[in-house]
């Protein structure tokens, strides 16, 4: 993603909008084509050297939003460990040869190399080869030239989507199954999509953004931000929201009619979480149960719509939902308790509460610990399929 320095943003009457390029512009193809020969190229190559090479190429208003983009998909060599005593035992030599008070710096140079058995080229490369910029490149994703604007542009909602008070989405689709993938990712990436308005083609939601949070509001963001580009495979989106920027809330919106493209390869497919993998796993070895991660939406009555992130099956022992609560959540989570507690129907769902919440709901779980009907569990960072397996037992 773009850093603040590299965000271009319009401000117009209360409003925010981003500053786009045009996709198709032939000049910025070409440019972005050299610009990711040379990342291909530097390939096994010293970082330092792309760098280097990179100032050959022709100015370009953009070139250092696009170099930021291109560093994000290139993965560097991990140091060697031993470079560090290395450089240790390189100094020592060389503060006691310095002791002799050589004539020259080359005579210098040729008996240190000499007192380490290696040239004084091999001692220069290795003495800080550990530096991000000695670093040698081991892989390098290429986007694709024409791709590049589009990552661009869609950096600059990201940057918006990061700074975001709430968000208030919109998906228009023909397919029940586009929805329902769109909301598993999102519990995939710990968001927690509150329901406002769904019928078989449209659904309205909303989203608490980082800006509207005391605390882990860059974590949060980094997540609603990395979620954004699989919106962009809907053919139909628009939202609407309120950024804080540069001290002052701004309006915010942005739709399919910009046109942006998601520089993700694919629409959430095979993309699963580890730790949703570990507790899939689990239950499969537990007999008689089934899970299904984010399977569809659940009507708990009075309007109350959730998108639990487990939902489990079994035979004789029906079905039973949980939904998790990250730190995030707590005014949606009060909600969620409020609208449960205020219907009668059968309760199949069980809330998994983060633990920080503890303290600032004291008061609201000291009454539920008392409702034998409501049931809960609590968790660290995300539940051990431990836990998960004590609600099904």
């Amino acid at each position: 993603m773009l850093t603040k320095q590299l965000l271009k943003y319009r401000k117009v009457r209360g409003s925010i909008k981003p500053i786009f390029i045009d996709p198709e512009d032939g000049g910025t193809i070409e440019f972005c084509r050299k610009m990711e020969d040379l990342y291909q190229n530097s390939v096994g190559k010293k970082y330092l050297g792309l760098k280097e090479k990179l100032k050959d190429l022709p100015n370009h208003p953009l070139s250092p939003s696009f170099e930021k983009l291109l560093d994000d998909r290139i993965e560097v060599d991990e140091p060697d460990v031993s470079i560090e005593e290395k450089r240790w035992d390189f100094l020592q030599v060389s503060s006691h040869i310095k002791k002799e008070q050589y004539p020259s710096l080359n005579e210098f140079q040729s008996a240190l190399a000499e007192k380490l058995g290696t040239s004084f080229a091999t001692v220069r490369d290795s003495l800080y080869a550990d530096l991000p910029q000695n670093r040698l490149i081991a892989s390098f994703r290429p986007l694709g030239a024409k791709m590049v604007p589009h990552r661009y542009n869609c950096a600059l909602i990201q940057g918006l989507v990061m700074r975001s008070r709430f968000l208030e989405i919109e998906i228009d689709s023909q397919s029940l199954a586009e929805m329902r993938k769109i909301f598993r990712l999102m519990r995939f990436y710990r968001l927690l999509p509150l329901v406002k308005e769904k019928n078989q083609k449209r659904i309205v939601f909303s989203l608490s953004g980082p800006m509207s949070l005391f605390s882990s509001h860059q974590s949060y963001g980094i997540k609603l931000a990395n979620f954004f580009p699989h919106l962009l495979f809907i053919k139909k989106w628009k939202i609407d929201g309120e950024v804080a920027y540069e001290n002052k809330n701004y309006d915010f919106s942005c739709s399919h009619h910009q046109g942006v493209k998601s520089h993700y390869r694919d629409f959430g497919k095979g993309y699963i979480p580890k730790e949703f993998e570990k507790i899939a796993q689990a239950v499969g070895e537990k007999a008689g149960w089934s899970v299904a991660l984010g399977k569809d939406f659940i009507n708990l009555g009075g309007g109350h719509l959730c998108f639990p992130d487990f939902s489990f099956e079994h035979e004789k022992k029906g079905e039973l939902h949980i939904e998790l609560f990250h730190k995030w959540y707590q005014s949606e989570l009060e909600k969620r308790i409020a609208g449960i507690r205020s219907q009668k129907k059968d309760r199949n769902l069980v809330l998994g509460i983060c633990s920080s919440l503890k303290k600032p709901l004291s008061t609201v779980m000291t009454e539920l610990e008392k409702d034998k009907g409501f049931r809960f569990f609590w968790f660290r960072e995300f539940p051990t399929h431990r836990a998960i397996l004590a609600q099904l037992s």
